[in-house]
């Protein structure tokens, strides 16, 4: 070999040696400040801390949803009583370097989203609060609740909050997302309805953020996700929900009647939707067992035997009788029933999951292609054992976006006259992680070719939802570049070092797609 080959080789071997051996002397100080980290805690706060090697810990991390992560390990975690022992944490983790995530429900799809290797995982699950004003015209949420307990606390007051569909998730990760709620039409997003937070900067400072005290906080809350601070608790416009009731449930039909269920949904999206505030709809094609069906959720505000607005669903056929749940229930109730441990539900076993999303402008068309696709990724992937395969369309329509900006506004860059839209959510779940590859690429499959087709047809929107998103997406880019660069100024005041940034690497970062470590 010449020398002139072999010196810019020398020097190629020198720099990769420099760079690992820098990048093993970096983890090596995270991990000495993390066991630092958590032993101060736990001399400070002993009965509030989980250590390693103990049932509780594991216990802990068994509650994750995604299977990815409970397959992380932090060196411990810390369950803060309140506001003020979180800015402890907050000061603690920058004095020794230790990274950091924060659980609040654990419903994150995909690795590090609010679990991490080595640091300290925040669990929020003691600040589990609801209070209710005099007037019961304002609900303040500790962000470790689920929404379940959260609508059981409010049931016999006869109000209620525009919180998360599913019981299991947390107020915290769905609210920062955006949330969409049984009550989306008449109210906007989740976050829209959101008056006040109770919030930790990252200098260890604890505000009370709203829209006159910190209104650029305030706007960047609302969709920004967990960029910005350590939200603590969060405080909700209430509403009246009479006796506590409404009407809603499951409808499962055989593939023959997608057709008709999807110009149903068309229907309700646009001139049902426009005429009745008090409609809610999700349309989930699922392929179990080799048996392809539709499962049109079905909600309406008020306690009303079989809606008329509902009639053209009402009036598909549905698998059997048994698979019609519809009626005048509680919130709690139908919350629970879309838990349930089914093929249907959201906590379906313990698996693997996965998920995608796009946006797309609203039209029989689009669904139908979308429903086409899904369904031939899905059986091209058939031989991955106990794969539950569901792609949910999630309407979007335009009193809900026009409710968003009667309400302040948010992130996200959508505009009343952009819609009526929907949301395409890919959600995946199997057993096995030799199968990660294959099914990640069914979701990306899907992702590329609705998306390719909207945009040939003029149906396709840039917004990404961050609550469906995969981590493979950058989410924000989605939310147009003048609302991203305002998000970036944003974290920049309030976080000048970036403590949220490079200190909490999960989930979706303003830098670009979402951190998996």
């Amino acid at each position: 070999m010449r020398l002139f080959h072999i010196v810019p080789l020398c020097a190629a071997l020198t720099l990769a040696n420099f760079t690992q051996n820098t990048l093993a002397r970096s983890l090596n100080e995270q991990t000495g400040g993390c066991i630092v980290a958590c032993k101060r805690l736990t001399n400070s706060f002993p009965s509030q801390v989980l250590q390693r090697n103990t049932s509780a810990y594991r216990n802990f991390t068994d509650a994750y949803w995604a299977e990815q992560q409970q397959n992380m390990f932090p060196q411990c975690v810390f369950q803060p009583a309140d506001a003020s022992e979180a800015a402890v944490l907050i000061r603690l983790v920058q004095e020794t370097h230790c990274p950091f995530a924060v659980r609040s429900g654990g419903h994150g799809a995909f690795t590090g989203v609010s679990n991490i290797q080595d640091g300290i995982v925040v669990s929020l699950m003691l600040l589990n609060e609801t209070v209710v004003s005099e007037d019961s015209t304002r609900v303040s949420v500790g962000v470790g609740n689920r929404w379940l307990d959260v609508y059981k606390s409010l049931e016999n007051r006869g109000i209620t909050i525009a919180g998360g569909r599913y019981p299991t998730v947390g107020v915290g990760g769905l609210s920062v997302g955006g949330g969409a709620s049984f009550f989306a039409n008449a109210r906007g997003w989740t976050c829209d309805n959101i008056l006040g937070y109770e919030l930790i900067t990252a200098n260890g400072s604890i505000i009370q953020v709203s829209n006159s005290s910190f209104p650029d906080l305030h706007w960047a809350l609302r969709g920004g996700g967990n960029n910005f601070g350590l939200i603590t608790k969060m405080h909700f416009e209430a509403f009246p929900l009479r006796n506590g009731l409404m009407w809603g449930g499951l409808r499962v039909s055989f593939e023959s009647e997608i057709p008709a269920i999807l110009q149903a949904a068309y229907n309700l999206g646009t001139i049902g939707a426009e005429s009745d505030p008090g409609v809610g709809q999700i349309i989930n094609v699922v392929r179990y067992q080799g048996i392809k069906v539709a499962v049109a959720i079905l909600s309406y505000i008020n306690p009303i035997e079989r809606p008329p607005v509902m009639a053209e669903f009402l009036s598909i056929p549905t698998v059997n009788a048994s698979t019609d749940t519809t009626r005048v229930r509680t919130l709690t109730n139908l919350s629970a029933e879309l838990g349930g441990d089914n093929p249907l539900g959201e906590d379906s076993g313990n698996k693997r999951r996965g998920r995608g999303t796009a946006t797309f402008r609203l039209s029989v068309e689009m669904l139908t292609y979308a429903k086409d696709v899904c369904f031939e990724e899905f059986d091209s992937a058939a031989y991955v054992e106990e794969l539950d395969s569901v792609c949910v369309f999630q309407v979007i329509t335009r009193p809900q976006l026009t409710a968003s900006a009667h309400r302040g506004g948010n992130a996200f860059g959508l505009d009343p006259a952009d819609g009526p839209l929907f949301l395409l959510n890919v959600v995946l779940s199997w057993p096995h992680a030799a199968d990660d590859v294959r099914v990640g690429q069914v979701s990306r499959n899907i992702i590329e070719r609705t998306t390719e087709y909207a945009r040939a047809r003029g149906y396709d929107m840039d917004f990404l939802y961050m609550n469906y998103a995969g981590e493979f997406q950058d989410v924000f880019s989605g939310y147009g570049a003048v609302n991203k660069a305002r998000l970036a100024a944003i974290a920049k005041k309030y976080d000048p070092t970036g403590v949220f940034q490079r200190l909490q690497p999960g989930y979706f970062k303003l830098a670009g797609v979402s951190s998996s470590t």
